[in-house]
């Protein structure tokens, strides 16, 4: 073999052994946010799977699992089903990636941008080099289940096999944000929690769902591309601001449809699709988080009954206030009250 060939073995090989460390210490990372984070080791935790790692937050800060598999440089899924004592602001860096997930139970708000946390939503997050902040409520549980991908996943892998389909993902978990209908990515997210098997089938598994989540997702935004219409004007924007603040303000009125349109002095047909187009959700959508916000701040600061709360938000009926209050927080008034 000449000296050269056996240079170039060596380099190959140096090669090799510097990508396996990389990948090694990329794991380390993810595990390291969870100890920065105050997460422990479990060693001998076998709820959601034996394929993943379980830790357990630190009892002095709350109680519950934190289920992570990460089986290369591709994608880890994770499953949250948690809580905190107390009222906490979580600032971490997280490593670069795209992730899908839904949450059967959250009550708080991401901080930088500002976004409410809704149960029953299923939400795309960017993490880059800006830090993850969220303000998260006490007593409530976290209930989720995420995939996330990595670039060597989305920029290597995709683009290299399928540059037509795959150019951009990166613009698909951007556009998509939040959406309570979407429902074959439910089923696939809780089919993943509900997963309890072994081996070589549970690999095989966890990385079909992955390849379906992203699938699903990239044909979602292709369905509502087709229904896009020309994009919102500055003055539209501005009207749509106008209206969600007058919302804000008077959350406990009867808003309807009329007394909107004459504020916005745009027809309802326009004041509906543009509203859905800057908010991300319909006006009704957008009243009813508004008010359930004020719902959980009533019911953990004043001692009013669910009845005068439902009253004090702009039910009339308590049953319907209940009904929504469970769509949005994954808990009843009373087991909300409860627990906080």
């Amino acid at each position: 073999m000449k000296p050269d060939d056996v240079c170039l073995i060596l380099i190959k090989k140096s090669l090799i052994t510097l990508k396996e460390r990389l990948l090694d210490m990329a794991k380390k990372s993810r595990e390291t946010v969870l100890y920065e984070n105050h997460f422990i080791p479990l060693s001998h935790e076998n709820r959601f799977g034996t394929l993943g790692k379980h830790f357990a937050v630190n009892p002095d800060l709350g109680a519950g699992i934190y289920w992570l598999y990460e089986p290369n440089s591709f994608f880890n899924i994770k499953i949250h089903d948690f809580f905190y004592n107390d009222d906490i602001i979580l600032d971490m860096k997280l490593p670069e990636s795209l992730a899908i997930s839904y949450y059967e139970s959250v009550s708080g708000e991401e901080l930088s941008p500002y976004r409410r946390l809704s149960s029953n939503m299923v939400r795309t997050h960017i993490n880059e080099e800006k830090p993850f902040r969220a303000l998260i409520h006490k007593k409530i549980p976290i209930r989720s289940i995420s995939i996330e991908i990595t670039p060597d996943y989305y920029d290597n892998y995709l683009r290299t096999n399928y540059p037509d389909e795959f150019h951009n993902l990166k613009e698909t978990y951007t556009s998509f944000n939040e959406t309570s209908h979407f429902p074959e990515m439910v089923s696939l997210l809780t089919h993943i929690k509900n997963y309890r098997g072994e081996g070589a089938s549970a690999r095989f598994f966890y990385e079909a769902k992955v390849t379906e989540a992203v699938s699903l997702l990239v044909e979602f935004r292709k369905t509502k591309q087709r229904k896009t219409k020309p994009k919102v004007s500055i003055a539209d924007r501005e009207t749509v601001h106008t209206v969600s603040m007058y919302i804000r303000d008077h959350y406990t009125d009867d808003l309807n449809l009329d007394i909107l349109t004459r504020i916005a002095s745009v027809c309802g047909t326009k004041l509906k699709n543009i509203f859905r187009e800057v908010n991300g959700c319909t006006i009704t959508e957008y009243i009813q988080s508004t008010r359930i916000g004020q719902a959980q701040h009533l019911l953990q600061y004043t001692d009013l009954s669910v009845n005068q709360v439902s009253c004090a938000i702009g039910y009339r009926s308590a049953s319907r206030f209940t009904e929504l209050f469970k769509r949005y927080t994954g808990l009843m008034p009373k087991e909300y009250r409860k627990l906080v």
